[in-house]
């Protein structure tokens, strides 16, 4: 259908001088070529696109197949138990999930075979430098269930410097994990973090909060209680909540002073 009217348009345009009384035929030749220019840059922009999904679908599915060959490869060097392979695959830059597996990957072999701990802290110290969050997040978990204290330094700089609530809550909790008796000084990145994260929750959950005097508070806040009467829906909300249920409880009160009112609600 498409083709026709595209076939129709060419053909009146072509025909429009030539339609048009002699007294306005310049006019009329004029639109007709303003008409086909039209015409011909439609035609152009859809076979562009036609060209561009084309090559997008093609490398898709190049960016699948090589996702898949680096899966059967870590697959393979974990059954093989070649660590190498397994730390060179920590490194990859074909996808995010390669690097989790081979993470995860580590932490199996070592088990399975009773690697040594220093041989396998030094890749994963190494992925809480990666620009993924989450690979960040997984590679603290693990170095905490391997609880090498070699990893102390690298999991300190790592709850000093990153930014990401869900990688400072994993970091201290791997140090925590290696040494219980640890005293980490200095949390400010971490309580910072999750007041941001806090009043974050606070701005989206609640639209407007009405005082009111039930018999028993929905929320329990000091001198007041007040009920939600509207909420905004948020695709980040529950991945916050679930974060915030991490906060340690010896840093609640740091958290409470620096989020306010939002830190009561979502502290308890």
């Amino acid at each position: 259908m498409g083709c026709l009217i595209i076939g129709f348009l060419i053909i009146f345009a072509a025909l429009l001088p030539y339609l048009a009384p002699e007294l306005v035929r310049p006019l009329f030749t004029i639109a007709g070529i303003i008409l086909g220019i039209i015409v011909v840059i439609f035609i152009v922009s859809k076979v562009l696109s036609e060209i561009i999904d084309a090559w997008n679908s093609m490398i898709s599915i190049r960016h699948y197949k090589l996702y898949q060959r680096h899966c059967e490869l870590v697959k393979k060097a974990e059954t093989e138990g070649n660590l190498q392979e397994l730390i060179k695959e920590t490194k990859s830059t074909v996808d995010m999930r390669i690097r989790l597996e081979a993470i995860q990957a580590i932490k199996r072999l070592r088990n399975s075979q009773g690697l040594k701990s220093q041989i396998v802290v030094g890749p994963l110290i190494g992925a809480l430098m990666d620009k993924e969050e989450r690979v960040r997040e997984i590679a603290a978990v693990v170095l905490g269930e391997i609880g090498d204290e070699q990893a102390i330094k690298s999991l300190l700089g790592a709850l000093q410097n990153d930014r990401a609530l869900s990688v400072l809550l994993a970091c201290y909790s791997a140090l925590k994990q290696i040494s219980k008796n640890l005293e980490i000084k200095d949390t400010t990145q971490l309580v910072q973090s999750a007041a941001i994260e806090i009043r974050r929750l606070y701005s989206r959950t609640r639209t407007v909060y009405e005082e009111y005097t039930p018999e028993v508070s929905y929320y329990e806040i000091p001198n007041t209680e007040y009920i939600p009467v509207g909420e905004e829906s948020d695709p980040d909300t529950e991945s916050i909540r679930s974060l915030i249920v991490l906060i340690p409880e010896e840093l609640h009160d740091k958290v409470q002073a620096l989020s306010g009112e939002a830190g009561y609600l979502f502290l308890e």
